[in-house]
């Protein structure tokens, strides 16, 4: 099947769809649904990730059409479930993101953060797997927060 997938240029729906369980993380009250992760034993997206710009990204790195194709087709007509017990919600498309716990997944999150450095180049910036840290010092607080913020609309704009 994963043959026939790259040389159709087609990935298989089933391969796009996730059943997330929620898992308490055991803090807080088991009531409040923010004490809760999603885990899926298929590919959930990186939530953030706007596919589209991620393939202008991949273009500029000089991936292949076919290749970028290959992507385009595996991010249409995503979905995912919630799954309590034995009971599976109704389906969620999935409108941004890349495919979690896979190869593929980290590299194209990767690929989408790489340049992440040159917006913020007034901060010392460390990057560790989809975790930021962005570091800076200075005499005035106020000062800091307002540089932090025009990054961030600068980054998001």
């Amino acid at each position: 099947m994963f043959n026939y997938s790259i040389f159709s240029w087609e990935i298989p729906n089933d391969w796009k769809t996730a059943i997330v369980t929620p898992l308490y993380k055991n803090k807080g009250s088991i009531d409040d649904i923010n004490n809760y992760r999603g885990i899926s034993v298929l590919p959930p997206p990186f939530d953030a990730v706007d596919q589209k710009l991620l393939i202008l990204k991949l273009r500029k790195y000089g991936f292949s059409d076919s290749a970028i194709s290959l992507l385009l087709n595996y991010f249409l007509n995503r979905t995912q479930y919630m799954k309590i017990d034995d009971v599976l919600s109704d389906a969620k498309h999935i409108k941004l993101g890349v495919p979690q716990g896979s190869v593929l997944g980290p590299l194209l999150f990767l690929i989408y953060i790489n340049d992440l450095v040159e917006f913020l180049s007034n901060f010392k910036v460390k990057l560790f797997a989809d975790d930021t840290t962005l570091i800076k010092s200075g005499n005035d607080l106020s000062d800091l927060i307002d540089d932090f913020k025009k990054s961030i609309k600068q980054l998001i704009t």
